[in-house]
């Protein structure tokens, strides 16, 4: 099948639990698409990478896999990897509450398609793909196109930091997990500290919005 301008025909299908794999299998075979399920634990993200790029054309990946041991990083990780090799990924999961965000905030500018578990069907899987493929090729949908921004600090807590964002068209402060600031900003942010960062200003929906490309004060 084609898929902007690309051939997929193969999907790998990553789930650290049995029957959510062959319900992310039964997506991917409804879309017209042969589902390859990874069945065996990954031990190393590298090697694994290496060999996906050689059995499959697209991933389709869950996110919490550390949980059980079933790989030694999280769905996101494993997607923004592949996405930096040019290779498209589709991240889909379900997240209940701020700390599901924060694991995948700091890789959202390399998951162009964050999609929940109730809305895998085919057709948004499909579409899911092109997107990726496009942005892959340098062609972003306007919610994912960066823009270099100012970013307001407006509290500093010990794991969290909360951010005003002036160029956005929402008032919303955004909290963000500390861990992702670089070491330069995050050894002096304070309250009312501003810096720059390239973030994708035309998301409509918070939990959508990147954070990449920092710039200290």
């Amino acid at each position: 099948m084609e898929i902007g301008g690309r051939t997929v025909h193969r999907v790998g299908v990553i789930d650290d639990d049995e029957h959510a794999r062959q319900s992310y299998s039964w997506a991917v075979q409804d879309a017209q698409l042969e589902a390859v399920a990874q069945n065996d634990p990954i031990v190393d993200l590298a090697r694994y990478t290496d060999d996906l790029l050689g059995r499959v054309d697209a991933v389709l990946c869950d996110q919490h896999l550390r949980v059980s041991q079933f790989a030694p990083v999280d769905g996101a990780q494993i997607a923004a990897t592949l996405y930096s090799r040019g290779f498209p990924a589709v991240l889909c999961t379900r997240w209940e509450n701020s700390a599901h965000l924060d694991e995948i905030r700091p890789f959202l500018d390399r998951i162009p398609v964050l999609l929940s578990w109730e809305d895998l069907e085919p057709e948004r899987l499909l579409m899911s793909l092109e997107i990726t493929i496009a942005e892959l090729t340098g062609t972003f949908a306007p919610h994912r196109r960066p823009y270099r921004t100012q970013i307001c600090v407006v509290e500093v807590e010990e794991n969290h930091v909360t951010v005003e964002i002036p160029g956005w068209h929402s008032e919303k402060f955004i909290q963000l997990p500390r861990k992702m600031l670089p070491d330069t900003i995050r050894s002096t942010v304070r309250a009312q500290y501003r810096c720059h960062a390239q973030v994708n200003l035309e998301a409509e929906d918070p939990s959508t919005l990147y954070f990449k490309d920092w710039e200290a004060a």
